[in-house]
């Protein structure tokens, strides 16, 4: 059975393998983490631009690490998904 994460954009349920990992480093900065095995707190985010400029927007990505985090600048994360993925999903 696939575990079940909420996406910190969208707030709806889905597998794991549907959606992408953030993770913060022991210096603070959130990035994605493409194994999704990193060390450290994670959160999850749908791989579609509307989940993650709502999780950017609403400052979710610090409420997902418990402020303990230092967020990444606005866009950060929409350009590392799209580096990393090379085009992100549908709506």
């Amino acid at each position: 059975m696939t575990p079940i994460r909420t996406c910190i954009g969208c707030g709806q349920k889905a597998p794991r393998d549907e959606l992408l990992r953030l993770v913060r480093a022991p210096s603070g900065v959130v990035t994605l983490d493409p194994g999704k095995l990193a060390p450290g707190r994670g959160a999850w985010v749908h791989p579609r631009e509307s989940c993650l400029r709502r999780a950017e927007a609403a400052r979710a990505v610090g409420r997902a690490f418990r402020g303990k985090a230092r967020p990444p600048p606005p866009g950060a994360l929409l350009s590392e998904a799209l580096l990393l993925l090379g085009k992100l999903e549908e709506e």
